[in-house]
């Protein structure tokens, strides 16, 4: 049997590359997008091969949770490893990215106050043995090691709270709650570095 790519190579006319990308729509060999914008793919360019003009590609508007859940931890939100996107997260990375929003557009998230500034911190990492350069951007990691070492749990859980995040009201707070709100933490300072002006 051959592949959708063989039979296209076959085609010697616009009208029989047309026939066949019919034919394979209408078969079922795009059962999904992907399938779908492979096949239209290999139509656009058995038409440039013949001297036709092709048709425009697809625009997929369609958002990869990988990358989406990524965006999310650079941006300080809170998110899980696996299951099913919030809304709210998915629709702050299609407005950050130009795409239409789905549903309802949620909240906007509260990101945590260290009122540190680039030295402080800076001073603080030299104290405690964290390795950190004299001048320049500050490295996440340092800045959430510094939010984790001077927030008090009050602080972190009332941030929890506002953002979702499930929190108990008393006891031990779990790592990944800590993690995030270190991760969150990181905007603040990198935005104070940003307002510094450079002498």
């Amino acid at each position: 049997m051959q592949t959708p790519t063989e039979k296209f190579r076959r085609c010697k006319t616009e009208g029989e590359a047309t026939g066949l990308y019919a034919q394979l729509l209408l078969s079922g060999a795009a059962v999904d997008e992907q399938s779908y914008d492979a096949l239209t793919e290999l139509f656009r360019r058995t038409l440039i091969r013949l001297g036709s003009t092709p048709p425009t590609k697809k625009q997929s508007t369609s958002v990869n949770g990988p990358d989406v859940r990524r965006w999310a931890r650079e941006q300080g939100i809170p998110i899980t490893i696996k299951g099913r996107l919030p809304l709210r997260v998915e629709n702050a990375y299609r407005a950050a990215h130009g795409l239409p929003v789905r549903g309802r557009v949620e909240r906007t998230y509260y990101v945590p106050q260290l009122h540190a500034t680039p030295a402080q911190v800076r001073e603080w990492a030299r104290q405690h043995g964290v390795p950190v350069g004299k001048r320049g951007r500050l490295h996440p990691d340092v800045i959430a090691a510094y939010a984790e070492a001077n927030s008090t749990p009050a602080q972190i859980r009332d941030w929890a709270m506002r953002n979702g995040v499930p929190v108990g009201k008393r006891g031990r707070i779990h790592p990944d709650v800590i993690g995030a709100y270190a991760a969150a933490s990181v905007q603040t300072v990198v935005r104070q570095h940003d307002a510094t002006p450079s002498k």
